[in-house]
């Protein structure tokens, strides 16, 4: 691991409790954080480094400011004996560079790392913490998921009523605002040697949007979910699907503008929509039915822009098409979303039909499924829903979806968990 160390200032203070006396045994403390080591750091700003004492609640906070602060000759903090929580955090911009594809990605993201409950004793001690890439939305999951679609009473497929849901799996208040979705390019059911492989450090994405807001808009509560539908209507409507659901009291909707007249989106007015970043698709965007690929969420940062985000986070591809006898070099082009942006992860695939997992195995190393075969006409009207655990009242998040959601389940657009 690469390391750097934290100076706390020139004087650094005693916590001063109100129930130590003056023959109270103290620790000195020196802290190293450890970065991992794949990723190069081109600047650090907010950082922090806190000792909160467990029985007392008083936190001891370091702030920097540069990143001339950083040593490797960090500075004492000293600590009257007791049990800490120790959090680290900082804003960084980071690269990853594919060697083997001659490729360098860069990104934002939050650095972290920290400790809860660490005994601190003694006359000194060292302390090392080893940081993570951390995407700001954290603690926001995917809890629901129905692309299958709906049959009307004629038999016919309804396919214009998919929803996402997301839910706030913190104890605190999160917003909504920036935050986004997006389908994966590739599919779990077809493999290909797609070069240059950025899997370790990206999400290949077809498509890209992000929920509106300036950043206090839209509050989510602890345990509340915020329903996206592809289209906020009342599918349920006579004129539409009696089978289907309504969902004209959706949360926010991914409205597509057209390039073709006889392809037109409805646009629910009262419903705020999400803007769209990317999408493959000239007409209007739907995810895909059969369920084959992945859906990933994360706060697309600030200065960002529609526009920059399709240019900078470009990703041009080649993959060799084999038919029997017959092969031949494809290109291909989307846009990638960096996993350190990425707070929630969830592969789906057809049950008999997984092939490859098209995501690094960090972010989701299993998947669910409405389908359990290609033919699968049981799967309309099928979701896929996360876990809930009882015993400590939020949703189960191991990043392995295939332990952590029920697969094939009736989707329901107003489900609780409990």
């Amino acid at each position: 691991m690469k390391r750097f160390s934290l100076i706390a200032a020139a004087a650094l203070a005693i916590i001063s409790v109100a129930s130590c006396t003056k023959t109270a045994s103290t620790t000195v403390v020196k802290t190293t954080i450890e970065l991992p080591e794949e990723i190069t750091i081109n600047s650090v700003s907010d950082i922090t480094l806190s000792f909160t004492n467990v029985s007392t609640g008083i936190a001891n906070e370091y702030s920097f400011e540069t990143v001339d602060e950083i040593s490797e000759d960090a500075n004492d903090v000293t600590l009257y004996e007791g049990l800490y929580d120790i959090s680290f955090s900082a804003k960084v911009n980071y690269a990853v560079t594919d060697e083997t594809a001659d490729s360098t990605l860069t990104a934002d993201a939050m650095l972290r790392a920290g400790a809860k409950q660490l005994s601190i004793v003694g006359a000194s001690m060292s302390l090392n913490l080893e940081a993570y890439l951390s995407s700001a939305a954290e603690g926001f999951v995917i809890s629901e998921i129905f692309l299958a679609g709906t049959v009307t009473p004629e038999g016919k497929q309804y396919s214009y009523d998919a929803y996402f849901r997301i839910t706030n799996n913190s104890d605190e208040v999160l917003y909504a605002d920036r935050l986004f979705l997006a389908e994966s390019q590739f599919m779990q059911a077809s493999q290909y040697d797609y070069t240059p492989d950025i899997r370790s450090s990206a999400v290949a994405c077809d498509y890209v949007t992000v929920l509106p807001g300036d950043g206090d808009d839209y509050p989510v509560q602890p345990g509340e979910t915020i329903l996206i539908a592809n289209n906020a209507l009342n599918h349920a409507e006579e004129d539409r699907n009696p089978n289907s659901f309504d969902l004209s009291g959706a949360d926010f909707e991914c409205f597509d503008v057209s390039s073709y007249e006889n392809f037109l989106d409805t646009d629910n007015e009262n419903v705020p929509n999400a803007n769209h970043y990317y999408k493959s698709s000239l007409t209007i965007w739907t995810p895909h039915m059969r369920g084959y690929k992945s859906y990933i969420i994360g706060y697309m940062p600030e200065d960002i822009t529609a526009e920059s985000f399709a240019t900078d986070y470009y990703y041009a591809y080649t993959y060799e098409f084999v038919y029997g006898e017959y092969s031949r070099t494809m290109n291909g082009d989307a846009v990638y979303v960096p996993n350190s942006w990425i707070s929630d992860a969830v592969n789906m695939a057809i049950l008999d039909q997984f092939v490859w997992n098209i995501i690094d195995p960090s972010l989701d190393s299993g998947y669910a499924y409405c389908r359990i075969a290609m033919d699968d006409a049981e799967a309309y009207g099928k979701a896929v829903r996360r876990k809930y655990d009882s015993s400590t009242g939020k949703l189960v998040d191991t990043n392995d979806s295939s332990a952590d959601f029920d697969s094939r389940v009736t989707a329901d657009p107003t489900y609780e968990w409990k």
